[in-house]
């Protein structure tokens, strides 16, 4: 895995840094990983931190 802080240093996001062969019925290369919620394009891109603090709650 490799780490990435945000420029704000409130966010590290992680990625994987190699390729995976252990499931080969659940790859996810060259596909990624599927997210837990998605967002469509309902949501206009300038207001999608406000609605994700609206619907899912500030952590």
């Amino acid at each position: 895995m490799n780490f990435v802080k945000s420029p704000c240093n409130e966010f590290e996001l992680g990625y994987s840094i190699s390729k995976s062969f252990r499931i080969p019925n659940m790859t996810i290369d060259s596909k990624g990983i599927q997210p837990d919620y998605f967002l469509n394009n309902e949501i206009e891109e300038y207001n999608w931190l406000d609605y994700v603090i609206e619907v899912f709650g500030q952590k």
